[in-house]
């Protein structure tokens, strides 16, 4: 089992692995760009290179051994704006581009709020975005959709509302969940007991799967 923490990728994508072994991570999470703009980070081949052999150095020392990166926040792959929509494929393309290129175990992703005008319309919508990222970004990276603390009109409150926007996914093999525990706490899921962990891994179990 690996652990790990979000760290900062201030200074160069290459630092996270610095700070990671600070903290005693086995993986690391680093955002793709700024959370909270749309401006795409600007890779070039002297940032990759260095990034790859920090990674190939920790791989063989048996230290960082996964990388995830998270995508901005402004995302909003449900919204019922167009404008908004179609700039939050976009970005989501930037962002799958950003960690395919670093090599990354996935990209982590806040589907999005449907603002009122419903779940079962924004389930095609997403669907339909999703398909656009992989089309335009091919290979193997997944998207992994995070669990919402379920304020508002939110996406993905539940297992069962992940679950059906998995059953609406067609490149399922490159589509995944994140549990953000935080999240659960904050929408009323208790982790105080053994037994109420074992019971809502189970619950993963026979909803999306493990």
């Amino acid at each position: 089992m690996l652990f790990g923490a979000h760290v900062s990728a201030a200074g160069g994508f290459s630092n996270a692995f610095t700070r990671g072994k600070d903290i005693g991570a086995s993986s690391i999470q680093v955002f793709t760009q700024s959370p909270r703009a749309w401006k795409p980070s600007q890779l070039n081949d002297q940032d990759l290179e260095a990034f790859h052999s920090k990674m190939a150095k920790q791989a063989k020392s048996n230290q960082i051994l996964a990388v995830f990166c998270h995508a901005t926040y402004l995302i909003n792959l449900a919204s019922p704006e167009k404008d908004l929509y179609n700039r939050s494929i976009e970005c989501l393309v930037e962002n799958l581009k950003v960690a395919s290129a670093l090599r990354a175990s996935g990209l982590i992703v806040h589907v999005g709020s449907h603002r009122g005008s419903g779940f079962d319309k924004a389930r095609k919508q997403i669907a339909k975005a999703l398909k656009t990222a992989f089309n335009q970004v091919p290979g193997e990276i997944p998207i992994l959709l995070e669990n919402t603390a379920g304020a508002g009109d939110t996406i993905g409150r539940s297992l069962e509302e992940l679950a059906i926007l998995f059953s609406d996914i067609t490149e399922i093999k490159r589509t995944g969940a994140c549990i953000d525990t935080q999240h659960l706490f904050a929408s009323g899921v208790s982790f105080s007991s053994r037994e109420n962990v074992e019971n809502f891994v189970s619950s993963v179990e026979n909803t999306i799967g493990i």
